[in-house]
C-alpha cells in the first residue's frame, strides 16, 4: 500500500527488461487506462535489444482511494501483456478543521476555582484519523484528557477528544486550545484559543468596627458607621446590607473595589441611625458574585437601642399633679 496525499504529486516509473523490439507500456489506475497522463516513453538501446521505460506523475485524487496502480507492457503484437505488480493507493486527506467547544462569549470561558468544566475537541473529515493534543498556557496537558476516539464516516474519520478541566487560580487568563494532525510532517491544525477566566468566590466578609459580644449599642436617633469588606476574590463582589430580614442596601454608600493583583477587594459603608423598631434585630452584610451563585455572610451584630428619659417631661407631669392637689 502506498500513501499519497490528496493533491500532491508522486512519480511512478515502469521499466521493462531487455527485449526486441522495444515494448510499449500502458498505465492503469483501477480498470482505467491512464497512459495519456504519462510522459512519452523512452526506449534505450541495450546492444541489439531495448529497455523501455515510462514515467507517470500521479496527482493524489480521493476518487482513487484503495484502487491499484500498475503498468503493462508488450513488444510483439498478439502476445500476452506482461503486467507489473499492483500497488494499492491509499489517498491521505489532510486535516483542515479543528473545533473546540464550548467557545463561550468572545472566546472566553468562566470556571469557578475547584469546579470542573468539560471541553471537547473534534476534527473535520480526514484520512487517516487524526491524533489530538491539548494545551493550557502553552503546556501540553494531553495526559489529562480522555483518549481520543476516531469515528468512521464513510471511508474517512472524525477524531474527537474530551478534557475534564478543574479550575485553578494559576490558569487565570491562560488559553486552552487543542491541536491535531493526521499526516506526519504536516503542519498541525490548531483550534481557536479560549481564555480561561477563573472565578474566585468571596470566602470571608468582615464587618467593622468590632463590637463586644456582637452587640451594637446605639442611642435612638444617633448614628453608627459600619464597614463591610470582602477578602480578595474574582470578579468583584456585590455587597448587600440587612437589618432583620429587610435588605437595606439602598441606604448604604456606593460600593468601592480595589485591585489586589488580578483580584478585587470590595467594600461598602452604611451609616445606621438608631430606631426603636430595630431594637434586638440583627444587622449584617452579605457578598455575592456577579452571577449571584456564591454568597458569604458577615457575623451578625445585634442592635441594642438606648432611649433617653427626658427630664422636661418629668417636670411637666409633676406640675400637673401639684395643681390637681390644690397647691
Amino acid at each position: 500500500m502506498l500513501g499519497v496525499i490528496e493533491g500532491d504529486a508522486l512519480s511512478f516509473v515502469c521499466a521493462t527488461d531487455s527485449c526486441r523490439p522495444a515494448a510499449w507500456i500502458q498505465w492503469y489506475i483501477g480498470e482505467k487506462n491512464v497512459t495519456e497522463q504519462a510522459q512519452p516513453q523512452t526506449p534505450q538501446q541495450d546492444s541489439d535489444k531495448f529497455n523501455s521505460s515510462s514515467r507517470l506523475v500521479y496527482i493524489g485524487n480521493d476518487e482513487d482511494h484503495n484502487k491499484t496502480i500498475y503498468c503493462e507492457a508488450v513488444n510483439i503484437e498478439g502476445r500476452e501483456k506482461v503486467k507489473s505488480k499492483e500497488t494499492s493507493i491509499y489517498i491521505q486527506i489532510p486535516l483542515t478543521i479543528v473545533t473546540i467547544t464550548p467557545a463561550g462569549i468572545n472566546n472566553s470561558a468562566k470556571v469557578v476555582v475547584g469546579d470542573k468544566r468539560t471541553f471537547s475537541c473534534s476534527t473535520g473529515l480526514s484520512r487517516p484519523a487524526a491524533w489530538i493534543q491539548w494545551y493550557i498556557g502553552g503546556e501540553n496537558v494531553t495526559n489529562q484528557a480522555q483518549p481520543y476516539v476516531p469515528i468512521r464516516n464513510g471511508d474517512k474519520f472524525i477524531s474527537s477528544s474530551r478534557m475534564m478541566y478543574t479550575g485553578k487560580d494559576g490558569d487565570h487568563n491562560n488559553n486552552i486550545y487543542c491541536e491535531a494532525v493526521n499526516i506526519e510532517e504536516r503542519d498541525k491544525v490548531k483550534s481557536i484559543a479560549i481564555t480561561l477566566y477563573i472565578e474566585l468566590p468571596p470566602t470571608a466578609l468582615t464587618i467593622t468596627p468590632l463590637a463586644d459580644n456582637n452587640i451594637v449599642s446605639i442611642m435612638k436617633g444617633e448614628t453608627e458607621t459600619l464597614n463591610c469588606t470582602t477578602n480578595s476574590c474574582r470578579p468583584a463582589a456585590r455587597i448587600h446590607w440587612y437589618i432583620g430580614t429587610l435588605n437595606r442596601t439602598t441606604h448604604a454608600q456606593q460600593q468601592t473595589q480595589q485591585l489586589d493583583g488580578d483580584k478585587f477587594v470590595s467594600s461598602s459603608r452604611i451609616v445606621y441611625q438608631g430606631k426603636d423598631a430595630d431594637h434586638n434585630k440583627t444587622i449584617y452584610c452579605e457578598a455575592v458574585t456577579v452571577e449571584g451563585k456564591y454568597k458569604v455572610k458577615s457575623r451578625k451584630l445585634f442592635i441594642y437601642i438606648f432611649i433617653r428619659i427626658l427630664k422636661r417631661h418629668y417636670f411637666i407631669v409633676k406640675l400637673r399633679i401639684e395643681k390637681h392637689n390644690g397647691y
